[in-house]
């Protein structure tokens, strides 16, 4: 895990209570990886790209902000055979392409719910739609595995179409809000 925010807290500790192992935590703030590391019996390193080369499969539970730059910073090394895949809602897998270009497989998997806060999260995750996109069959097969292990429904994202997802997405949530106020 890269990223020991909301998002990178729950879904470490969530696939950890159902059996899987959570090898590396990383973040920007050293004192949240060290905690979710304890949480779920991880090593904490202090570096980004430690995770990647330690992991087959990297999540990047980063700000939208800061993916680009993220990418570009773990695209070091060969780096076939593993795979890293971010959270974001608005952002295709193609903002990991300097990660592909170094042989990862790369995608997203977006969990299409709130995180007010880690504890609520994890109790009211399971059941929550995860859009999946990823090229890679093998990719892909993976993550449909982390989503049925988090009791979620799957929708598959097509390649260049993460912003249409995205922008019902805030049709569907913000845009609900509106008329309630507005009334």
């Amino acid at each position: 895990i890269i990223g020991a925010g909301k998002v990178g807290s729950t879904l470490a500790s969530l696939l950890y209570a159902r059996g899987y192992t959570v090898q590396v935590v990383y973040s920007r703030t050293s004192g949240h990886a060290g905690t979710l590391a304890r949480l779920v019996g991880a090593q904490r390193v202090a570096r980004a790209a430690d995770v990647v080369a330690a992991c087959d499969l990297t999540l990047l539970a980063v700000s939208d902000d800061a993916l680009a730059s993220v990418a570009s910073d773990l695209a070091v090394g060969e780096l076939a055979g593993r795979a890293v895949v971010h959270t974001s809602g608005a952002y295709g897998a193609d903002v990991l392409a300097p990660l592909a270009a170094r042989g990862a497989m790369i995608g997203s998997l977006h969990p299409a719910f709130p995180f007010a806060d880690v504890q609520t999260a994890m109790r009211r995750l399971p059941g929550a739609t995860f859009a999946v996109e990823a090229e890679s069959a093998v990719l892909r097969h993976w993550l449909i595995e982390l989503v049925a292990a988090l009791e979620g429904r799957v929708l598959i994202v097509p390649k260049g179409k993460k912003a249409l997802y995205h922008a019902a997405l805030v049709f569907a949530s913000n845009y609900t809000v509106t008329p309630y106020a507005l009334a």
